[in-house]
């Protein structure tokens, strides 16, 4: 059985972006990018992004101040900031902010930087923190509870706490949560049966079928979903999958933030 003793009054903003086409091989331009890397086309992100979308708007009891996504070529650099700013300004003071990514990303040894590959250029994990930290300065609002859940290769590589030459990991730091597919020199899976990322199906199980609060598996039976619940569902399961191969990576900055509240 559930018990359901949490009432919470905060609302959730949800930001939802799948890339698995690109306007031009932009990569091209880049330094750092080894030679012959390509950004093969991926059909499985606009269906990744449908089903967060419905666990996150469907399923999900937790109050929704907005839920959007952008898939393709609606996510732009552009787009991505002023939907990600349009949020943000929604927002009140205890309010909290998640952004889910399915597509391509780089980063670890291979690469010279973090990023992901969006529909016309890279969008790197500083220059996305400055944007969301700029526009809640601009609202005089501190940063308390923004989680990243990040399905693509490469992708501990926003948080893993290395540092470049130059600036630690973006995401490293208090006020945000990190859930990463996958370790920064690993590439991330797509179940060839399911057409889905690995992480995202099994995230999409631990939370609109509650299995990530269940105490037989990663939970405490309170009817929310914690960050740390859901790290502890799929990490096993996305591990069991790739074969081994695939190491879902965790950054908590700021508690356990409660993400997801099961509708019963």
């Amino acid at each position: 059985s559930i018990i359901d003793p949490i009432d919470l009054d905060s609302k959730g903003y949800y930001l939802l972006i799948g890339v698995g086409e690109f306007g031009r091989p932009y990569w091209l331009d880049y330094r750092g990018i080894p030679p012959g890397s390509t950004f093969p086309d991926l059909n499985s992100v606009a269906k990744d992004v449908n089903l967060m979308f419905n666990v996150f708007g469907a399923d999900n009891d937790l109050n929704t101040g907005a839920i959007a996504s952008l898939v393709n070529d609606k996510a732009t650099r552009a787009n991505i900031y002023n939907r990600l700013g349009r949020l943000i300004d929604e927002m009140e003071s205890n309010d909290y902010l998640v952004i889910y990514f399915s597509g391509h990303g780089i980063g670890g040894s291979e690469y010279e930087f973090d990023a992901l590959a969006i529909y016309d250029d890279f969008l790197g994990d500083l220059e996305l923190r400055e944007y969301i930290e700029s526009r809640f300065k601009a609202r005089g609002t501190a940063i308390n509870d923004v989680t990243l859940i990040i399905d693509a290769c490469h992708a501990g590589s926003f948080a893993d706490g290395n540092t470049r030459p130059v600036e630690p990991k973006a995401f490293q730091r208090a006020g945000y949560t990190v859930i990463a597919s996958s370790r920064p020199n690993q590439e991330s899976y797509v179940s060839t049966d399911l057409d889905l990322g690995l992480l995202t199906y099994h995230i999409s199980e631990g939370l609109g079928a509650n299995k990530a609060d269940l105490s037989g598996n990663s939970g405490n039976n309170d009817g929310v979903v914690t960050a740390r619940e859901l790290y502890n569902y799929v990490k096993p399961l996305v591990y069991s999958d790739s074969g081994r191969a695939q190491d879902v990576y965790l950054h908590q900055g700021n508690g356990d933030p409660v993400i997801f509240k099961y509708a019963h």
